[in-house]
């Protein structure tokens, strides 16, 4: 069942203040307050702080789509402007017996949501479907309730993908999704750096015979297939309902990911898909008086307020426009992993690094890589560096990286 095939249309001004909290909640509660603007008047300071790590929102209120400089593109507005709620499916599952009987737990979290795991009563089987609800510390305000529409949209505008991961509700801060017990291609990364560490020490037992470390290797074109899977995936996400120019041509992707990493990639039988939209954007368009468009206009950036973390671009962590080339340089940081064995920026401290991507460092590649002539290797690290341009506009689209790796591993099988 996918998102779409049980979906209810509901305004996005009253998604936006469906469950609205009466109290916004700061850091600490004061009992003597009884009523929002008061707290709001006595602890202006403390709020003031309570916000300095919000994304680009005011006073927990949702950033709206369409101000004086940028607007929904027409064509994307029937979906972009609304919510697809099934409240009805949350109210099926019977959680307090799940928790009862012990068949659901809570499996992991991100920062925003804690992840359950629960029977997948719709089928009578043996299969699990993820529950994403809302952490205990963040509260239930329009900034969040935003986040979340933005994350069901995504996944409902990519339902036709097979490299996303399958979302079958919605319903304020909660989401079920599709479920996997293999981990993602952080662990799978991890296990090949270990194993890379483990060979090169050359670890073996008292006998004299190696341990399993080999089997636990990828092999070169593994990791370019890998490298194909991730830009692949990012190149639905940035294709669905794209800006186009007069010509059909894409200039702007309707839907930018913002997050992508390693951990976000969920492997599904022998598959990577991508997981988790809750920080994404919609690309917007400039608002032009003239009656005359160029195809669907000229694209608005955007800029996210709160960056952590070494795998962004450098307009991120300078506060400039950001545009769907964001995800471009961050795949590259996947790509230095695949191509080095290693993580970029290890064993820095964060803020350090951040300075350094803004001013146009990238990781340093081991001088074995940088001589390589191996195709997988001269593949990697070609795309690597191109993902890594400071101008996004020399960035190249996920599209283009797929086709070339694409063309590469086709040259190998035919060599």
């Amino acid at each position: 069942m996918s998102l779409s095939m049980t979906r209810q249309v509901m305004p996005l001004d009253e998604v936006r203040f469906y469950q609205k909290p009466r109290v916004v909640v700061f850091d600490y509660f004061d009992p003597t307050a009884t009523i929002h603007s008061e707290i709001e008047h006595q602890h202006e300071e403390e709020l003031i702080t309570h916000l300095s790590d919000s994304e680009d929102y005011d006073k927990n209120r949702a950033e709206p789509l369409s101000d004086e400089l940028c607007e929904v593109v027409p064509k994307n507005a029937d979906w972009m402007l609304t919510s697809f709620p099934t409240c009805n499916l949350f109210h099926e599952e019977d959680i307090p017996n799940h928790l009862l009987y012990e068949k659901t737990r809570i499996k992991t979290h991100g920062y925003w949501r804690d992840v359950w795991v629960l029977p997948d009563t719709s089928t009578h089987s043996f299969k699990q479907i993820a529950l994403k609800t809302l952490r205990f510390e963040h509260n239930y305000t329009d900034q969040n309730y935003e986040r979340h529409r933005r994350d069901a949209l995504a996944y409902d505008r990519l339902t036709s993908s097979p490299n996303v991961v399958n979302m079958y509700g919605y319903c304020g801060q909660s989401g079920l999704y599709e479920y996997s017990v293999d981990g993602t291609l952080a662990d799978r990364l991890e296990e090949h750096i270990t194993a890379t560490m483990d060979v090169e020490n050359q670890m073996v037992d008292k006998s004299g015979r190696g341990d399993d470390s080999t089997a636990r290797l990828l092999d070169p074109v593994e990791k370019l297939q890998i490298a194909h899977q991730v830009a692949l995936t990012l190149a639905d996400v940035h294709d669905v309902d794209a800006i186009r120019d007069s010509r059909g041509r894409i200039i702007s992707a309707a839907i930018v990911h913002a997050d992508i990493k390693s951990d976000q990639f969920i492997y599904f039988n022998g598959h990577y898909k991508l997981n988790d939209f809750n920080r994404c954007r919609f690309t917007r368009r400039k608002v032009s008086e003239s009656i005359l468009v160029d195809g669907d206009g000229e694209p608005c950036g955007f800029t996210v307020q709160r960056n952590p973390s070494v795998y962004r671009s450098p307009e991120e962590y300078s506060f400039q426009e950001e545009t769907e080339k964001i995800d471009i340089y961050s795949m590259g940081n996947i790509f230095y992993t695949l191509l080095t064995d290693r993580e970029p920026w290890e064993g820095m401290e964060e803020k350090a690094v951040q300075q350094m991507i803004i001013a146009g460092d990238i990781p340093r590649l081991p001088e074995s890589k940088v001589k390589s002539s191996d195709f997988v290797d001269v593949t990697l690290r070609t795309l690597m560096q191109q993902c890594f341009m400071h101008d996004p506009s020399k960035r190249p689209r996920a599209r283009t990286v797929a086709n070339i790796i694409a063309e590469a591993l086709a040259l190998h099988r035919r060599a």
